[in-house]
């Protein structure tokens, strides 16, 4: 009779630990939030438009139906705890064994999915135009994962310093060279302008949304928060001026001076002259 019971209870406590056996942990959307707010990696499954309409702040997003092939954009996080989420639970318990059958260790399965969360009352970032608005940090990682990067600043600006590998494409030009970003047309993109108060990066990811970029991101403090944060940068070898936003035209130090085309002009002469291209890319923190 003994053994008997001892099987019994054998097995109710291996029905109870399903998700041991599948190689993740599944945890209530408490716990969820507490690893959150302990900043661990958080992998949103669902489809890009779901991801529009609501997310955990920070999240990373990768469709469920596209994890086997994207496995190695995470593998930085292999040996990292990881939070995956969906709508209520079940495509992220799907993505969770995934990440665990392709030697990923610290894998949670966030039980009830966005719904739960948001009836939990916790944060979410909503992009009803289409497009994520992303902090500098947020905005930083996904540098460090290879985004692809656009700015879309004045040609001074770009030259005096930028986000290393980073696309200039004017944003008065951007309509006339779409054609130019294609082949990031279903990758995620980060835009960004001069600074939060300039305007015109909402007015270009608006443009890349309307044209059927899928996946497109606005660092809202723009290239000024990402230098203030300490975050590396690449210029051309010329001293920074305070240059203004502005569409179409090129500026030079505010409230005085001669244009800024004039001094492109000028900054050319001088490299064939001979002072040459200098790339200098500077990491200001580590």
């Amino acid at each position: 009779m003994l053994p008997a019971m001892a099987l019994v209870v054998w097995i109710v406590s291996a029905a109870a630990l399903p998700c041991a056996a599948e190689g993740y942990e599944d945890v209530t959307v408490e716990e969820a939030h507490e690893m959150w707010v302990g900043g661990v990696f958080v992998l949103d499954v669902r489809t890009t438009a779901e991801v529009a309409q609501g997310h955990i702040p920070g999240a990373y997003h990768i469709d469920v139906n596209e994890l086997p092939e994207r496995l190695d954009e995470i593998t930085e996080h292999q040996d990292e705890d990881i939070l995956v989420y969906c709508l209520r639970g079940g495509r992220s318990a799907q993505a969770s064994g995934t990440l665990a059958d392709n030697a990923f260790t610290g894998v949670h399965n966030m039980l009830g999915g966005i719904e739960a969360w948001i009836a939990a009352g916790y944060e979410v970032t909503a992009s009803v135009a289409g497009y994520d608005e992303v902090s500098v940090e947020d905005a930083y990682h996904m540098y460090q994962d290879g985004i692809g990067v656009v700015d879309i600043r004045a040609t001074l600006d770009y030259w005096l310093g930028h986000i290393p590998g980073a696309r200039l494409v004017r944003s008065f030009e951007l309509a006339d060279r779409l054609e130019e970003l294609a082949d990031w047309k279903d990758e995620d993109i980060l835009v960004y302008c001069a600074s939060a108060s300039c305007g015109y990066g909402a007015v270009a990811c608006q443009l890349l949304v309307d044209n059927g970029f899928a996946k497109v991101h606005l660092l809202t403090d723009g290239y000024e928060g990402w230098v203030t944060a300490g975050y590396e940068v690449e210029h051309w070898g010329w001293p920074g001026l305070p240059l203004a936003c502005t569409p179409g035209t090129l500026s030079g130090p505010r409230g005085a001076g001669p244009s800024g085309d004039v001094l492109v002009l000028v900054m050319g002469l001088t490299a064939l002259l001979g002072a040459g291209r200098v790339a200098d890319r500077k990491r200001l923190r580590a």
